[in-house]
């Protein structure tokens, strides 16, 4: 019996030291299961490298914004205490959407418009004239 634990705690120690300097000098050893297929290090990072947000940002891919909708203004009233734009045959006011484009000023020059966080600007129909026309829209 003291034979017997005399020997399990050599061969304890030896295991010990053997680790501690495999560990020490960067041996590995390499282990297969009973196919012959070679194991996994369980201490190795088994997740893919992460790549620097750079690159992240780089592969995305970039939508290009909408175009704001083409809008012709038929007619202004801006003189007065509420000012109104004709488009499309209907009377609007400023905070008045058309075609998803919300209205926030209008002026003598015509309208000035947001659309998906652009501003966009449609010119009063006297804008659009040309001196040689005369009179009549271009488009």
């Amino acid at each position: 019996m003291k034979q017997e634990n005399t020997r399990r705690n050599f061969i304890i120690v030896f295991l010990a030291i053997c680790i501690s300097f495999s560990m020490q000098h960067g041996i590995v050893f390499s282990q297969h299961n009973d196919a012959g297929q070679e194991m996994r290090d369980p201490f190795q990072d088994q997740l893919p490298e992460d790549k620097p947000p750079e690159e992240k940002i780089q592969e995305a891919p970039v939508e290009a914004p909408k175009p704001p909708p083409v809008i012709i203004v038929e007619s202004l009233v801006s003189g007065g205490p509420v000012p109104q734009a004709i488009i499309k045959g209907k009377v609007l006011r400023v905070g008045d959407i058309v075609d998803g484009a919300l209205i926030k000023n209008i002026t003598k020059d015509g309208v000035e418009m947001l659309f998906e966080k652009q501003e966009f600007f449609s010119p009063a129909p006297s804008k659009l004239l040309k001196s040689t026309q005369g009179g009549k829209n271009v488009k």
